[in-house]
């Protein structure tokens, strides 16, 4: 079994590199690990209690607050011909958002209900915000009515009520002039606060702050609360990248963004890079 100190255990979710069997190894002395199950793209929460991974079509989870393990399976409503993947959990492991057949679909496991959030207009993978209660995501201007620019943006999503706001704007509300929320690989380049306050994204876009020069994909900041957008992504002197940044993460708090970037020799290494918000340093 996992080692556990107090309530958490202490699990670290690995893939195996010669078949995909997903392993959970213990951070504890003794170096006890268990296998949960044949899968892969495995999530933790973030409290360290809750393990999810693609198992087949479906979903699988395995929770670690019990011992026993509490297991629990997410099945498509076609569980032949259709997929539930493409996952991400709540920072207890009690709600859990991922692509269904339908669309965008939360699981809540204290009501045991499924719903579907967003069916239409969608792209690529959401991610939950830390408290369950806000989903970003891609999204094509369809969605939102006041999304005119023709590209794809980031958007949240509010479980509680369905509302939309876009994300991927300028401090004073202008659209990008290029896609948000997309790797230069066609990853997730977006995350948000375990709150749901503060998006970080990055974008083609070069009208979303002023002086953005490099004609680079860059890393940005949206503030939801304050209704404001600043670039992060930057060298440790402040000034913009040469190639840009991409690949965004976000801490819990909201206070440190990490991202990559080649800097000046795109042929080299890429460096990473974290913003400290609250110093404003790089």
């Amino acid at each position: 079994m996992c080692c556990r100190l107090g309530k958490i255990a202490l699990c670290v979710a690995l893939l195996s590199v010669a078949a995909p069997t997903l392993a959970v190894s213990s951070t504890c002395l003794v170096g006890e690990s268990i296998i949960v199950g044949e899968g892969w793209a495995a999530r933790l929460s973030a409290n360290g209690e809750v393990v999810a991974y693609h198992c087949e079509n479906s979903i699988c989870l395995t929770d670690y607050s019990t011992m026993p393990p509490i297991e629990e399976r997410i099945d498509p409503p076609d569980l032949a011909s259709q997929r539930a993947h493409h996952h991400d959990l709540s920072a207890d492991g009690q709600r859990v958002v991922y692509l269904g057949p339908d669309g965008i679909t939360l699981y809540d496991r204290a009501t045991k209900q499924t719903s579907v959030l967003i069916s239409d207009h969608y792209d690529g993978h959401p991610k939950i915000s830390g408290n369950g209660l806000y989903v970003a995501f891609r999204a094509y201007d369809e969605l939102i009515a006041a999304d005119s620019n023709g590209y794809k943006d980031v958007v949240r999503y509010t479980i509680s009520t369905g509302a939309l706001e876009l994300v991927s704007v300028s401090s004073t509300g202008v659209q990008g002039n290029e896609q948000s929320g997309t790797t230069y690989q066609g990853d997730q380049g977006f995350d948000i606060s375990a709150d749901g306050n503060v998006v970080v994204f990055e974008s083609v876009a070069s009208n979303l702050v002023p002086s953005d020069d490099n004609d680079y994909r860059d890393v940005f900041l949206r503030d939801i609360v304050a209704g404001s957008t600043q670039r992060v992504g930057l060298s440790t002197s402040g000034q913009e990248l040469y190639y840009g940044a991409t690949f965004p993460r976000i801490s819990g708090d909201g206070n440190i963004i990490t991202f990559s970037s080649y800097n000046h020799n795109y042929y080299a290494e890429p460096h990473l890079f974290a913003y400290d918000r609250d110093s404003g340093s790089v």
